[in-house]
């Protein structure tokens, strides 16, 4: 159920104590300007409009999600602003607790950090932000990309193209286990069934905010918690079991605010590989502008009763090492920041250790990208197996003397990735 913004109703009132008809209340994400929706009834089927309009008395139901934090913005009918409160719940009682739990999930704003933010192409799934990895069905005309900022850190954005009529199903997924055996999901099953009697067992939930274009042709978006005794393709994989799954319909969604849709599960199937999936389901019919789903701020959590808390918008320097350890390039510099110079003999090889900045969760794969700047040597090549630390990068001098090689473009980098 909802929690109701005043009781019997919200009502407001201008300075001098009279009703403020025709006032209008703004509701958004705390801390931000992202539109977060209300509703008209405790039962959360109802979307308002944002704002919601009041009525001559000055009046509106107002229901919000218990435990969501919202700001509240108060408006007269010519928009001039009453008050703003922020990080409240809309029962009145002040904040919601904070996060009960570390977000499992990397990236859940799509800041986007190392990757290219470009979109998901191919018929196979290819990673377009860090984490996130993109699947459109082996069908061209849909986009799965990062949208520009929204308040919250970045969003999410699955497009259909203009002009593509085939019906698929867009699917985006990250994939928290990097083991065969063991990794996040064997510590998470330990807190869902504990084995040491008196503490109190944990609910798995993953929970995201939503909103879809005014055009948008889809039946709705799913949300899915899955496992897999292995790692595998998280967007396509034959071999993941579903945990949980639910549906938000496109009658749910709004096209003016974020409605926050959550899934959760007490138990998992498999303790190899932990992941969650968000669908944007069967797109079909002909193609139009803002044919299309956003969304941001994607949170897994362990929670005592499986509600969701509220979405903590992440230190930017934390997240970025929690995204490095998965993947990371040195270069990619149009100004030659990036490279190995001095003196040697013709035929003689020369390196450079590169180190890290966090420790990658496995041993990554090296490769060399684009052209490299050089002078009497040949291109940087990996001169052995990186390790979890850092990697040698070497090159061949080809004329007695002075030498050089550097990146001179952003297409110039060594790319070290440890994803499953």
């Amino acid at each position: 159920m909802g929690a109701l913004l005043n009781f019997p109703r919200f009502r407001a009132f201008t300075a001098a104590g009279v009703p403020l008809a025709g006032g209008k209340v703004y509701t958004y994400i705390a801390g931000t300007s992202t539109p977060l929706a209300t509703y008209s009834d405790g039962d959360l089927t109802t979307l308002n409009t944002n704002p919601v309009d009041l009525d001559a008395n000055g009046e509106a139901d107002i229901f919000g999600g218990t435990g969501e934090d919202y700001k509240v913005v108060l408006k007269n009918s010519v928009d001039v602003t009453q008050w703003t409160l922020d990080n409240i719940s809309l029962g009145g009682s002040g904040s919601a607790s904070p996060s009960s739990g570390v977000n499992f999930l990397d990236n859940g704003g799509f800041e986007g950090f190392s990757r290219t933010n470009t979109s998901a192409t191919g018929a196979s799934a290819s990673f377009f932000c860090d984490r996130w990895c993109g699947y459109r069905g082996g069908q061209t005309g849909y986009t799965i990309a990062v949208g520009g900022t929204d308040g919250l850190p970045n969003r999410l954005v699955m497009q259909r193209d203009s002009g593509n009529s085939l019906e698929t199903t867009l699917v985006v997924g990250q994939n928290l286990g990097y083991s065969s055996s063991g990794g996040i999901a064997t510590t998470i099953q330990r807190a869902l069934s504990p084995s040491v009697g008196g503490i109190p067992a944990q609910v798995l939930v993953f929970s995201g905010y939503i909103y879809k274009g005014a055009n948008f042709s889809g039946a709705g978006v799913t949300l899915e918690i899955v496992s897999n005794p292995g790692d595998a393709n998280i967007c396509s994989g034959a071999n993941w079991t579903v945990e949980a799954s639910t549906t938000i319909t496109a009658a749910e969604l709004s096209t003016t605010s974020y409605v926050r849709a959550s899934v959760s599960c007490t138990s998992l199937t498999n303790s190899g590989a932990l992941g969650v999936r968000i669908k944007s389901n069967s797109i079909s019919g002909p193609a139009g502008a803002a044919d299309l789903i956003y969304g941001t701020g994607f949170k897994l959590e362990l929670t005592p009763d499986g509600a969701p808390t509220a979405y903590v918008i992440p230190i930017y320097a934390d997240s970025l090492l929690r995204c490095q350890r998965f993947y990371w390039f040195w270069g990619g510099s149009a100004s030659s920041q990036h490279g190995l110079q001095g003196y040697n003999l013709s035929s003689a090889p020369s390196s450079v250790y590169i180190e890290f900045p966090i420790e990658m969760a496995k041993a990554p794969a090296a490769s060399v990208a684009g052209t490299w700047a050089v002078t009497n040597c040949g291109q940087p090549t990996i001169a052995s197996s990186a390790s979890k630390k850092g990697c040698l990068i070497s090159t061949v001098i080809t004329a007695n003397g002075a030498f050089a090689f550097y990146d001179n473009g952003t297409d110039d980098r060594i790319n070290f990735d440890a994803e499953t």
